[in-house]
């Protein structure tokens, strides 16, 4: 069973794209956008194919500073 998937995607022998599953269905995104080594961007996903919400680090300070939800339209 997937509980993690993990890629490189600028070819560096880094880590730097991070997906985690519950019950094989994708529930969270990590990613590591300047390649510094620290996670700057979450995606947090629902049904495994929508955009729920992410959360910026926009200053790579370690906390996010950039927050936008997607809810349902009130």
């Amino acid at each position: 069973m997937k509980e993690r998937e993990v890629l490189d995607h600028n070819h560096d022998g880094k880590m730097d794209d991070f997906y985690f599953y519950s019950n094989e269905v994708l529930q969270r995104q990590e990613l590591d956008t300047n390649y510094d080594g620290s996670i700057d961007l979450w995606v947090f996903m629902k049904d495994g194919v929508y955009v729920e919400r992410y959360e910026r680090d926009t200053n790579h300070d370690g906390t996010a500073d950039e927050i936008r939800d997607y809810g349902e339209a009130e």
